[in-house]
């Protein structure tokens, strides 16, 4: 058996569909750098583009 795994984000959608495509951004962008842009939403990603 594994190790538990932890919630760190959550985010409310109003359908299955809003909610897979905020899925593929999130995973297109790997879980790092998006828990790093939520954490400090100011600071541009490693593109150095600010979204």
């Amino acid at each position: 058996m594994g190790n538990p795994w932890t919630m760190v984000h959550c985010e409310e959608v109003s359908s299955r569909d809003e909610a897979m495509e905020r899925e593929r951004q999130i995973k297109n962008l790997g879980s790092r750098r998006y828990l790093q842009r939520i954490n400090n939403p100011d600071r541009p990603d490693d593109s150095g583009s600010v979204s």
